[in-house]
């Protein structure tokens, strides 16, 4: 049974009153994927746990010990957590029904999850299915805050209809040729195994960590207010800053709707990025270097007035480090990736020859005091 890449593997639920939820995710993922599930961490209430310990697990006899016996798997080896939710008392949660309790259960899956998603070697199934809807909610909107490349989300969908909300059901029995339920009006149901079976639907999430600052992520501990930074920041992630070159203070100036950074550029770097805002690609192989050495050593003579610089100043590892070492000046002073991300040089691939190019539109450039020949 595979472990998804090395990673240890999380099963995340909101857990209300219908615990079948956590072995119809295991019999999906387990069964039906072949995935390793390592922990499950379950964020709900007093009621909720109890409702667990009393249906699921039942002392070590419950339906999810007998579901592992069935298929082979080891049951002390799965981790199971409770995470119950607490008020900002710190006392613990039975329900979730006031206006304080839901505000309490938001910050409080905000610092589950945020939890479970600083460990870089765990990979998180997220399941929503399971608590009130407002549980189902904080669990979607803090994975989208803090879910990562290899975190995904997940609805549990239960075949056909009759079972799919009965409390007998927890998971397709092994070795049966049929299961015994019964109706609301206790009337007894048969439903052949053939015609049980268990998908997770697979529920696509913008991943908001790529465009907010990590220390934002780090460092807010409310839902709402990470909420209203998040939306200020998404106000301008996909509007390309004015840059302006200043070629004489070997300077240039980033400004946005909110926010203006202003980074100083040795002659060599400024010769590169000045070289992309004109010519918008740079092939760095030793095909094309001569070429151009020749466009940079012009505009870096421009710059330093003059002054004189050999042909091999600008090789192929030279410009591949000036490269980084300009990246490397955005990074340390703009905290925005959504800003960082069109003035970063980008490296295209194949490696033998990378074509290097700059995101930033033209029409966002200012060249002062005035534009080279190029």
């Amino acid at each position: 049974m595979s472990k998804a890449n090395n990673y240890t593997n999380i099963l995340l639920a909101a857990l209300g009153t219908t615990p079948q939820i956590i072995t119809e995710s295991l019999y999906y993922l387990m069964v039906t994927r072949e995935i390793t599930i390592h922990q499950i961490h379950l964020i709900t209430t007093t009621e909720g746990r109890k409702k667990a310990e009393d249906h699921l697990f039942q002392n070590g006899q419950g339906p999810f010990f007998q579901f592992c016996r069935e298929y082979g798997f080891s049951s002390t080896e799965i981790h199971c957590k409770y995470h119950v939710i607490e008020n900002q008392a710190g006392e613990q949660l039975s329900d979730i029904r006031t206006p304080k309790d839901n505000q309490a259960a938001a910050d409080y899956f905000l610092k589950i999850v945020r939890q479970l998603t600083s460990r870089p070697e765990t990979r998180i199934f997220a399941t929503i299915a399971g608590g009130r809807k407002t549980m189902s909610a904080y669990l979607y909107f803090t994975m989208q805050l803090l879910g990562r490349q290899q975190d995904t989300l997940y609805h549990v969908l239960v075949y056909p209809e009759s079972i799919e909300s009965n409390p007998a059901f927890y998971y397709p029995r092994k070795g049966v040729e049929e299961m015994n339920f019964l109706d609301k009006e206790k009337k007894l149901f048969r439903v052949p195994l053939k015609d049980i079976r268990i998908d997770m639907a697979e529920i696509p999430f913008v991943k908001l960590n790529k465009v907010v600052p990590a220390s934002l992520f780090e460092k807010e501990s409310t839902y709402y207010n990470l909420v209203m930074k998040t939306s200020e920041i998404l106000e301008y992630a996909q509007i390309a800053p004015n840059v302006e070159i200043n070629l004489s203070e070997h300077s240039i100036t980033v400004t946005g709707k909110t926010i203006r950074f202003r980074i100083h550029l040795s002659p060599t770097e400024l010769s590169l990025f000045y070289f992309l805002c004109k010519k918008r690609k740079l092939i760095n192989d030793e095909e094309h270097n001569p070429e151009n050495a020749s466009n940079l050593i012009t505009i870096y003579k421009r710059i330093k007035k003059g002054a004189d610089i050999r042909p091999s100043f600008f090789g192929v590892a030279d410009i591949r480090e000036t490269r980084s070492r300009i990246n490397k000046k955005f990074r340390d002073t703009i905290p925005y990736q959504s800003i960082r991300s069109f003035l970063f040089i980008e490296s295209h691939p194949p490696r033998s020859h990378p074509h290097y190019v700059l995101p930033l539109p033209s029409d966002n450039i200012t060249i002062i005091p005035k534009d080279l020949p190029l």
